[in-house]
């Protein structure tokens, strides 16, 4: 497969262009952000210039005419694009405090994990770390993200049920 829009020697198939693009927009995107439905349409018409606007216009100017830009390459940039800086604290704070209750779980059953949430945690792991390069687990409703809340809802019910069953 050869794209004409990608050189050879572009190891990162422009996502630092597209990342660097959005993160310019921090003073647009603010607090509260752009939302997860909108951001397209907002910066296309504020920043027409911009490589994540123009590349898609001269591209693929049939996407570009339905409304779309390209987009941000990475779930954790979306969520700072489509929610701001409130929504990124909030999503990190959800992060955190899930993070705690594995940690406490792993404290009570002393490092004895079933297997299934061991297998459980890893899906999680995984889904995480590959949302650094795209954005299929939250605004989007496809195989992936279904899997993926499915596994996160019953490690963490589980979990926090045995926490506090033997406190």
């Amino acid at each position: 497969l050869h794209r004409k829009d990608i050189s050879e020697e572009n190891i990162s198939n422009n996502r630092f262009k597209i990342w660097g693009d959005y993160l310019s927009l921090y003073k647009e995107i603010g607090l509260i952000g752009l939302s997860p439905c909108n951001y397209s349409d907002v910066i296309a018409e504020n920043n027409p210039d911009i490589y994540i606007v123009k590349h898609i216009k001269d591209f693929y100017p049939n996407l570009y005419e339905a409304g779309n830009i390209y987009h941000p390459h990475s779930l954790y940039l979306e969520v700072y694009v489509a929610s701001g800086a409130i929504g990124t604290v909030c999503f990190l704070i959800f992060w955190i405090l899930g993070l705690k209750d594995v940690m406490m779980y792993l404290k009570y059953c002393k490092g004895k994990m079933p297997s299934v949430i061991v297998m459980g945690v890893l899906i999680i792991i995984y889904g995480l770390f590959t949302s650094i390069f795209d954005q299929g687990l939250f605004f989007l409703t496809n195989i992936v993200s279904c899997v993926f809340w499915i596994v996160l809802g019953y490690v963490m019910e589980t979990i926090t049920k045995n926490e506090i069953s033997e406190n």
